[in-house]
């Protein structure tokens, strides 16, 4: 082969797009979604979420074989006032989601691309994704934040880092 093109996963940017918010949440929303397997890292991101030092929202999309796992460690966590646990959602749903947040993150244990990254992105919010296989390929600092994978106190930097410099983030550039 003397030539090799890779396309990657496509999202459709005419239905995934920013809008423009002229009120921010009072408080900040991180959103994420996923299948509730171990894979997407949700045990993760909510031991990260409860470490958190500062005042924010966490919404969770998605359905699986692990989200009363999941909710039981909210529990634990004494995090579950602060979690909004939004089941599965479909296309439109999501985009709303997207839209209203101010950051997405998914610590994913392993990912060939991650879609909903895509989707983010194109909705113009910053993300926050781990070291797994595919976020590293286009996640900087332009546009969001790279943890370890399994690093539960590396992604509780980098959603306290979202939000000391979410407004250094142009979702025009996202």
């Amino acid at each position: 082969l003397k030539e090799i093109t890779v396309i990657p996963n496509l999202v459709d940017d005419e239905f995934f797009k920013p809008v423009d918010h002229s009120i921010r949440n009072q408080e900040f929303t991180f959103f994420s979604l996923g299948r509730m397997v171990p894979q997407k890292g949700i045990d993760i991101l909510l031991k990260a979420f409860a470490s958190m030092h500062s005042k924010a929202q966490l919404r969770i999309g998605g359905d699986g074989p692990h989200l009363n796992e999941y909710r039981r460690l909210a529990r634990d966590l004494k995090i579950d006032h602060k979690i909004i646990w939004l089941d599965q959602l479909d296309k439109n749903q999501a985009l709303k989601e997207y839209q209203n947040c101010d950051a997405f993150v998914l610590p994913s244990r392993h990912e060939s691309m991650g879609v909903v990254f895509a989707e983010a992105m194109a909705c113009g919010k910053p993300s926050i994704a781990t070291i797994c296989g595919g976020p590293e390929e286009f996640i900087d600092d332009s546009v969001g934040y790279l943890a370890s994978p399994e690093d539960v106190a590396g992604l509780q930097e980098s959603m306290e880092k979202m939000l000391s410099n979410f407004s250094l983030f142009d979702p025009g550039l996202i």
